[in-house]
């Protein structure tokens, strides 16, 4: 019976070493599984944080971008096109002969505020670009770079080209020595020429807001060369 009793210890206590060995294994294999899905976790609550804070900022451009546009197309409209100082009159080959595309681009970027780049008119739309947005996390668990162009392309109520058809037909008018109010359907009082352009609905601070594009021509002085003598 000792004997058996030598022989049952030693046994036994291997056994219970392997068993303690592979419970101890298999406690840490579910700690680093539990540890690795729990870091997996908070990698992808990271990149839905990064996704929402680029949808934020493209919003907000896109709200300065409206707000902007509104105000310079009041600016411009209210002005007929030229600088302050020409008093809606327009007058050609002068400081008060309107350059409207680029006129009303310039007064877009000084209410804007910050670089823009290739700002344009493409047809009915104002197109833009303030550069990229880049996201970046580092940390022990991952590391990426997120970048999201800041572009813009938005809806005008100017229509450029009918403007610019407006211009070209009172210069010819004047080259023409029509009577300009006839001509080039104005209202005529005294030596005073005044042209409305409708360009339809903007949203401003007071709500919405009809937009009439005003200017005058000086029929007695439109720096026009009728003749040459």
């Amino acid at each position: 019976m000792n004997k058996k009793g030598d022989i049952f210890l030693p046994i036994f206590a291997i056994l219970m070493f392997v068993v303690v060995v592979i419970g101890f294994s298999m406690i840490v294999s579910n700690e680093n599984k539990i540890k690795r899905e729990f870091n997996i976790g908070e990698n992808q609550i990271e990149l839905i944080d990064v996704f929402y804070q680029s949808e934020v900022d493209l919003f907000n451009l896109d709200q300065k971008v409206r707000y902007t546009l509104s105000k310079s197309i009041k600016e411009f409209s209210e002005g007929g096109g030229v600088g302050e100082s020409c008093n809606n009159v327009w007058e050609f080959n002068s400081d008060c002969e309107p350059d409207l595309e680029n006129d009303f681009l310039e007064i877009f970027k000084e209410k804007y505020g910050l670089e823009v780049n290739n700002l344009k008119v493409e047809g009915e739309f104002l197109t833009g670009d303030v550069g990229e947005f880049v996201y970046s996390k580092e940390s022990e668990r991952m590391s990426f770079d997120y970048t999201v162009e800041g572009k813009f392309k938005e809806l005008l109520i100017i229509n450029f080209e009918e403007l610019e058809d407006l211009k070209d037909k009172i210069e010819n008018c004047v080259q023409n020595e029509e009577e300009l109010d006839l001509c080039a359907e104005g209202v005529k009082e005294g030596d005073i020429v005044s042209f409305k352009v409708d360009l339809g609905k903007i949203f401003t601070e007071a709500g919405f807001e009809e937009i009439v594009f005003e200017f005058k021509v000086d029929v007695e002085n439109t720096g026009i060369i009728t003749s040459v003598i």
